[in-house]
């Protein structure tokens, strides 16, 4: 049936890809088990600007700003964070096919998100003063990888920012990056910053999909000025557990810049917390419930168990713990902007500023670490409920690709028991 449903692909272009995923995504995971060892990877997901970077580096480098944060789209890429003998980072450039690509794009009128990345993406390398022509030819092999060694993290920074920061001038060609680092608590585990999940560039999101295949483990922030939007809302139900993701861990990150939407109107920090907790929490419950009720409607149980975990979302600020942690020669423009509206907010309205300790209580990095070393000592049940799953979950992805694929046919209704 794939192979004929290939013949006549421009009948049915979005069936056909989705199938052609879910066969790859089969053949990835089984690629998968088929190694001597198992990794358990852990992905950190959300939309661009969710705040994962700084997450990661406050949750994995106490803060050192070593993975840099995307600012725009244009320099959102897959980094991997995974155990080796040396410091290293490991470059993929795109390929002069997927850069061409976003040539074409870019020259593409309107202003779509797509577009104005792609314009921006081949302005950076004009800048860059970097010859194409000599890049292509030097990196023309299939893998179209560069690898660098430094001595310590602080070098891999340094490398890091050249590569994949804002201003980096190798940035806007680079597609995704592998970190590896020394470190034993990374041995049996791969920790994934993945780009905004409404990332406009093709090559990049895809990259983001097939990693998807052979995540295990899922932190998904969502900003609380935004919490689980309809994008949010969409990924969560519609990509993620159909994936194969046993655990999901819903962060509400971001909860500073809710402060001061709904402090000016309470008494105290402390009020001013519990409501805004008890507002989200509450909505996060009821369009979780939505979702698993669906699930649970369609026969797939499964997934709506795994669902469930979200309704219990983890509210974290990754601000909160620089301030309470970090001296105040590490902050950046946007943290002392924040402390500083926070704290007027705080003595204007409460009489007294916020002390270390309450940082420390907003920031919640205890329930964050928590939960992230629970995922590692779970290794091996999740790593088995992955293996055992395999089968059953490509069952009920082809079931429901088989019924989509049915309504396109049959717009109108058919009686499915012919």
């Amino acid at each position: 049936m794939y192979m004929l449903l290939l013949e006549c692909d421009n009948k049915f272009p979005i069936d056909v890809i989705t199938l052609a995923e879910i066969k790859k995504d089969y053949a990835t995971k089984l690629s998968r088990w088929q190694q001597q060892e198992q990794t358990l990877n852990i992905g950190i997901m959300g939309q661009v600007k969710a705040g994962k970077s700084t997450f990661l580096n406050a949750l994995l480098f106490d803060g050192r700003p070593i993975l840099p944060e995307a600012a725009t789209p244009k320099t959102a890429n897959l980094t991997k964070v995974v155990y080796g003998e040396r410091h290293s980072l490991q470059v993929e450039y795109y390929s002069q096919q997927e850069w061409d690509e976003i040539v074409g794009q870019a020259n593409q009128a309107g202003e779509g998100d797509a577009s104005k990345v792609a314009r921006e993406l081949v302005a950076m390398v004009q800048a860059s003063g970097i010859d194409l022509t000599l890049h292509w030819q030097r990196i023309g092999g299939e893998e179209h990888c560069d690898t660098f060694y430094a001595d310590d993290v602080a070098g891999l920074q340094g490398l890091l920012n050249q590569y994949a920061g804002n201003d980096g001038r190798y940035t806007a060609l680079v597609k995704s990056t592998v970190l590896t680092l020394p470190d034993e608590t990374l041995k049996g585990f791969e920790v994934v910053d993945t780009p905004g999940m409404n990332d406009p560039v093709q090559s990049r999101s895809q990259k983001t999909r097939d990693y998807m295949a052979n995540c295990d483990v899922v932190f998904f922030l969502s900003r609380c000025s935004q919490f689980l939007d309809e994008s949010d809302v969409r990924l969560l139900s519609e990509q993620l557990p159909g994936k194969g993701v046993k655990r999901l861990v819903l962060v509400a990150g971001q909860f500073d810049s809710t402060l001061l939407d709904d402090g000016y109107d309470r008494a105290s920090l402390a009020e001013t917390e519990a409501n805004i907790r008890r507002r989200l929490q509450r909505g996060a419950s009821e369009k979780v419930n939505d979702l698993v009720k669906q699930r649970r409607e369609r026969g797939q149980d499964r997934l709506a168990e795994v669902l469930t975990q979200l309704a219990e979302p983890v509210f974290a600020s990754t601000f909160a713990y620089g301030f309470a942690n970090w001296p105040e020669e590490k902050w950046g423009n946007s943290m002392r902007h924040t402390h500083g509206q926070l704290q007027e907010m705080a003595e204007e309205c409460w009489d007294e500023p916020i002390t270390p300790a309450q940082w420390l209580r907003l920031a919640n990095f205890d329930a964050l670490t928590g939960a992230y070393q629970q995922a590692r000592r779970d290794r091996e049940p999740l790593l088995k409920q992955q293996r055992e799953g395999l089968e059953q979950e490509t069952e009920e992805r082809l079931i429901q690709w088989r019924d989509n694929f049915a309504v396109t046919v049959h717009p109108d209704g058919i009686d499915r028991k012919k």
